[in-house]
């Protein structure tokens, strides 16, 4: 295992006209030109390398919606950007049509990305690539209790130059939902898909398969209540490549009040289970969760403290471990400062047993982690705000040479007239 460090940073001064409204619509067109830089450093084999990517850049883009207070709603983004590494372009948009008791019976979804690298880019990965999104749901019935939806979901990737980490491929998916009514407090849905995806260049990974799945989202101010599961069955038409497995998910969410504080419970749960384990394919179960306390309101400041705990068995693979860890965070929603902060520390166990002491096994060595996050917003005055994000994450193992840091930074300065 290598030791790492990668930084990155980006200080931008963005305007544009101000926003407008006809017809029912909002537009803005906002400016903005930057500075990006991203730092890795390595250990490979006796010498440390550092490897650095700088970039400015320049973008424009446009902005549109329809009235929030509208019955049927749209909106869109697009941008073009151009740099001293790349150009990319974007467009975003997509609609929601409702009845006239304003449950929405028809939305739609498209996205559409595009990159092109200049001559002699620092980017390992440096093929231009373009591709698509597109999502559409059909509610033909609906009451003020359930909904039925018909959904389908389309997706494809496209490289100049394919490569072992940069395939292309088509997807798409297609199934029927039962939910609760767009407008209901309480969210539940339950339904199922079929999948599909196809490598044009790599046909013994193509895969199909089925995903079913259900969640259910009670929020309120005091007290949260959130429960998602799926089961996802992945066959791939040449198992020799790669095996067929299930995939399970499941997570749960919890805030309880009490007189003195909220009791936070979070739990997941994440298995794979392929038809013949093997190499890099193994089956697994890794569990996480969380628990702790949290004070404040929630429409201003809130702290919070949590014991955290993870466990990925994966039978005699290295990879089996323990990990446990505290951490710390707030949250605000002031209107001049909002945002949110944390940090956890804690420690990983490696399993690392092997039946076999003669045979040669990858192991993995313990370690003491630090992880910080922080996202936030500054509104200095109706014009001027500054926003804020960074990750911080060093780890500290018991063989120095596998020591890793991982980190990123943003910092902007916005201009909105």
């Amino acid at each position: 295992m290598t030791g790492a460090v990668c930084l990155a940073g980006a200080l931008c001064m963005a305007g544009g006209a101000a926003s407008t409204a006809h017809a029912g619509s909002n537009w803005d067109f906002p400016l903005s030109s930057g500075y990006d830089i991203y730092v890795h450093d390595y250990f490979l084999a006796e010498s440390d390398t550092t490897e650095v990517i700088q970039e400015f850049n320049f973008t424009a883009a446009a902005n549109g919606s329809s009235e929030f207070s509208a019955r049927n709603r749209w909106f869109m983004r697009a941008g073009l950007s151009g740099g001293t590494e790349l150009y990319r372009q974007s467009l975003d948009t997509g609609f929601r049509l409702r009845n006239k008791e304003r449950h929405e019976w028809l939305r739609g979804d498209l996205l559409m990305l595009a990159r092109q690298f200049r001559e002699g880019s620092e980017y390992s990965l440096s093929s231009n690539n373009h591709e698509g999104r597109m999502t559409g749901a059909l509610s033909p019935w609906t009451t003020d209790n359930m909904a039925v939806e018909l959904r389908a979901r389309g997706r494809y990737v496209n490289y100049e130059r394919p490569s072992t980490l940069e395939v292309d491929y088509v997807d798409g998916s297609a199934g029927a939902y039962l939910r609760s009514p767009s407008r209901s407090f309480r969210t539940w849905r339950v339904g199922g898909l079929y999948t599909a995806r196809d490598y044009p260049d790599s046909g013994a990974i193509d895969r199909e398969g089925f995903i079913l799945e259900g969640d259910y989202d009670h929020g309120r101010l005091e007290g949260v209540l959130r429960a998602y599961h799926r089961s996802e069955r992945r066959n791939i038409a040449d198992p020799d490549a790669r095996p067929s497995a299930w995939f399970h998910w499941t997570e749960l969410d919890t805030a309880h009040p009490t007189s003195r504080a909220e009791v936070v419970l979070r739990a997941s749960s994440e298995v794979w289970d392929y038809d013949e384990a093997s190499g890099a394919w193994y089956d697994s179960w890794q569990l996480g969760g969380q628990a702790g306390a949290r004070w404040g309101d929630p429409l201003n400041t809130r702290v919070e403290t949590l014991i955290t705990a993870e466990h990925l068995e994966a039978g005699d693979e290295p990879e089996t471990y323990w990990q446990t860890g505290l951490r710390v965070g707030a949250e605000t929603l002031k209107p001049e400062l909002s945002g949110s902060i944390s940090i956890e520390v804690g420690r990983r166990w490696y399993r690392n047993s092997t039946d076999d002491p003669d045979s040669f096994a990858l192991e993995y060595t313990d370690y003491s982690y630090l992880a910080f996050w922080l996202m936030g917003n500054w509104m200095i005055n109706e014009h001027f705000s500054v926003d804020v994000t960074a990750n911080f994450e060093p780890e500290s193992h018991t063989e120095q040479d596998d020591n890793i840091t991982l980190g990123y930074g943003s910092l902007r300065l916005v201009w909105r007239p």
